[in-house]
């Protein structure tokens, strides 16, 4: 029998690395079926071998070819669903027997290599007598930012313009609120069919490729040029100026290649001549494959600029071109990426291409090129990076063009907002939430997107968090009778709040009912409250610039994506440290649990140039709830340290937890390890409590259950949130009251609950910059 190794990507996959001396086979597969030659089909198994001989059956799978990459039996390895892995090895198969796409396709272009135009912006406007430019735009939206998607389309809107909106599969709160603004709309659509993309996969391609076509066979929709846009782009040119630049230009389709003539190392660089393919929403790569012949292969920006003309050949065109380049592109890596651009360049409309996609972008490639992708894609890529105020002298060049990208309110909103200004003018004064941002971050109507438990723990515990303040503000007060609330036991929503680009906490948004009955919606805004602490001004501390404990971290933008910092027993809190340039130090980062039981504790080194550390202890799970401490030290001295809570669950599987059950995750990891090293050594080098009689505290506290458990969990957020102030969606119902039968009744209400429209902090406080409103004679909204 045949052996062959499997490469370390699987054997990763699968939990073993050298230091395990152990070998992955890949046995030689076995015909089991053979009716014909056709109908063939090959059983094959991963073993792992021991050194002492001991084989585990690691995969099995049955294909219609030998497989025989390693690239394919690695995703064959990771692939969850049988679907996945039989369309990974059809896949393989189609391309062994080269029948998967057309190896060689004409070209129709009558120019030699590359072809691409080149128009200045001159600046003049189009004459009153040529039909103003429509545009289609195609907005590919994903994730929880409505407030900026409104304020995109609100600052894009005119009435001869189409907006056809794509909401990805996953994201069920934008598209609720955008399909509601589309029924207030005639000119703004969201697509009836919604695709879960991903970074690089096919799904994107089919994404454009399918709203090309329903933009086709609209015929009550008329248009001039597509667009694609998301909701991380933004204008940088007047729509005016875009109008006109594009009415002189109907000839032209606007696409960025990567401006090389040898397109070889792009080819390369781009994975082109790799086999992919996408399922289990995964990017696959399965080996090496050949590239047509006869084509020129081009790529660059997936962000691009259509004329009707060459859009409607992308949706009708019959030739074998475009059907072959169609099949290729199925199978490869950013398709987006290439496939216009492949199209145009050897089609008999090559003459329009220009190399300007009329957008600028804010590439920063030390902290966009990291790999933050290899969990969705078998490639390595790239992501720009957000603009901020710094980088605002790169929207200004002096080529044409309209868009920029990418922009994100919740990393910074300021230089939105000055791009705005540069745009429009300044926004009258007194205008209010200008320096505010909401962004939702849970909705209870979601099914795709759910909390998890440790989150749909703390919601409910910010509500009782919020009774007791709310109960703390009226008692004893004249009005107590009349402020008094019911509320549901969670939110029914719960917004970030940021200002000034500094998360200032979230808003919960609660239904509940008066004495009297009356309906209303209360809102509650929490602040967190985060501090390091600095012990020892030695060594380090003249660089550190702040710590923070959180989850999700963006090595790009360099900010935890959570927010909150909702840390639960299965989660992996990541240590996050900003310095400020200057002498080299090595430091330890010491981890206590809340048994003061040492967890871990690790030394790394921060060299003069480094501007941020960021770790993740691989901890056995469940970690233990409570509050934690961080320690950094110097030369086994504490310079700084920081708490972190990990919330003890309510909630396991989505339902609430009852009898024993919480102290399968509340009782911390067995045996208290949480890695394979005992650093117990550490202990007299710290004042720490008696960690034995902590330990059998944190057990009994794991048992708890019912209002015992709730009580627990409250006390421990208490000592990291606060609740700053309270409102309701409207005044209170007036409450009818008479001190005697001879005195006439008058109306009281509850003078504490202030309506929400009026605090500036609510999620229901006017937010002009984002709303939209009427559409203005001249067809514009902004």
């Amino acid at each position: 029998m045949n052996k062959e190794p499997v490469d370390q990507e699987v054997s990763n996959q699968i939990g073993v690395n050298s230091a395990h001396k152990a070998a992955f086979v890949h046995q030689a597969p076995n015909i089991v079926a053979s009716n014909s030659s056709k109908s063939k089909h090959y059983r094959s198994k991963l073993v792992r071998v021991t050194p002492t001989g001991n084989a585990t059956l690691v995969l099995e799978y049955m294909s219609k070819c030998p497989i025989e990459s390693k690239d394919a039996i690695s995703a064959l390895s990771r692939a969850r669903s049988k679907e996945c892995k039989k369309d990974i090895t059809d896949t393989v198969c189609a391309t062994s027997e080269r029948n998967l796409y057309p190896l060689s396709l004409p070209r129709f272009c009558p120019f030699t290599g590359k072809y691409a135009n080149e128009i200045e912006n001159d600046g003049k406007f189009m004459s009153m007598d040529q039909p103003r430019a429509r545009i289609a735009y195609v907005l590919v939206v994903h994730g929880r930012a409505l407030r900026q998607v409104r304020r995109l389309i609100r600052l894009l809107y005119h009435r001869d313009h189409f907006f056809y909106i794509h909401v990805d599969q996953r994201s069920d709160y934008l598209h609720r609120e955008i399909s509601a603004i589309s029924e207030r709309f005639s000119n703004i659509r969201v697509t009836p069919w919604r695709y879960a993309t991903i970074w690089g996969g096919a799904s994107l391609l089919q994404v454009y490729l399918r709203a090309i076509d329903d933009l086709i066979q609209m015929k009550d929709v008329k248009w001039d040029f597509f667009i694609n846009l998301s909701e991380s782009d933004f204008p940088i040119k007047t729509n005016e100026l875009l109008v006109a630049f594009l009415t002189k230009n109907r000839e032209f389709n606007f696409l960025k290649s990567h401006g090389r003539d040898d397109s070889s190392r792009f080819i390369k660089k781009q994975g082109l001549d790799r086999l992919f393919y996408e399922c289990d929403n995964h990017m696959w790569r399965l080996g090496d494959r050949e590239l047509p012949q006869g084509i020129h292969m081009d790529g660059g920006s997936d962000w691009i600029t259509l004329n009707y003309e060459f859009a409607k050949y992308i949706s009708e065109g019959d030739d074998s071109l475009l059907k072959g380049l169609k099949q290729f592109y199925k199978y490869t890596l950013l398709p987006a990426e290439s496939f216009f651009h492949t199209v145009i360049q050897n089609s008999r409309m090559c003459d329009s291409l220009v190399d300007n996609n009329l957008r600028v972008t804010n590439w920063k490639r030390k902290l966009g090129c990291q790999c933050q992708y290899k969990h969705i894609v078998d490639w390595c890529g790239c992501s720009p990076n957000d603009f901020k105020p710094a980088d605002f002298y790169k929207i200004k060049t002096a080529r044409p063009a309209y868009f920029a990208r990418k922009f994100e309110p919740v990393i910074n909103q300021e230089v939105i907002n000055q791009l705005e200004t540069w745009l429009y003018g300044n926004y009258p004064v007194g205008t209010p939430a200008i320096e505010y941002y909401w962004q939702n971050s849970f909705h209870e109507q979601d099914t795709t997107t759910v909390a998890s438990d440790a989150e749909r723990t703390f919601y409910h515990a910010i509500v009782r968090l919020m009774a007791k303040y709310i109960n703390i503000k009226v008692k004893g007060s004249t009005q107590e009778k009349e402020c008094r609330f019911k509320v549901m036991p969670q939110p029914f929503q719960v917004h970030y709040i940021f200002r000034h680009d500094s998360f200032h906490g979230l808003v919960a948004s609660v239904s509940g009912y008066t004495d009297n009955g009356q309906s209303t919606l209360m809102e509650a805004w929490l602040s967190p409250h985060k501090p390091y602490r600095v012990v020892s001004e030695i060594g380090p501390f003249k660089r550190l610039v702040s710590m923070e404990v959180g989850l999700v971290f963006d090595p790009k933008e360099r900010v935890f994506r959570k927010f909150e910092g909702v840390i639960g027993p299965h989660d992996d809190p990541t240590i996050f440290i900003k310095w400020n340039l200057g002498e080299a130090y090595t430091v330890t980062l010491t981890w206590f649990d809340p048994t003061d039981h040492i967890a871990a504790s690790f030394d790394t080194g921060v060299e003069h140039d480094r501007e941020e550390t960021h770790h993740k202890p691989e901890f056995n799970k469940p970690i233990r709830p409570g509050k934690w401490t961080i320690k950094l030290l110097f030369n086994w001295m504490i310079v700084a340290e920081i708490d972190f809570l990990v919330v003890p669950l309510s909630i396991k599987n989505g339902m609430t937890i009852k009898g024993a059950g919480g102290a399968t995750v509340n009782n911390g990891p067995t045996n208290n390890e949480y890695v394979s090293k005992d650093f117990s050594a550490m202990r007299y080098m710290f004042t720490l409590r008696d960690t034995p009689a902590l330990l059998v505290e944190a057990k009994e506290k794991a048992l708890k259950q019912g209002p015992a458990l709730l009580d627990w969990i409250d006390s421990e957020l208490e000592s990291f949130w606060n609740v700053m102030a309270f409102c309701t969606s409207s005044p209170s119902q007036p409450v009818r009251t008479k001190m005697s039968d001879l005195e006439e009744e008058e109306e009281q209400q509850c003078e504490h609950f202030r309506p929400c429209e009026q605090q500036h902090w609510s999620s229901l406080s006017p937010d002009p910059k984002s709303e939209l409103g009427p559409i203005k004679p001249n067809g514009r909204i902004r």
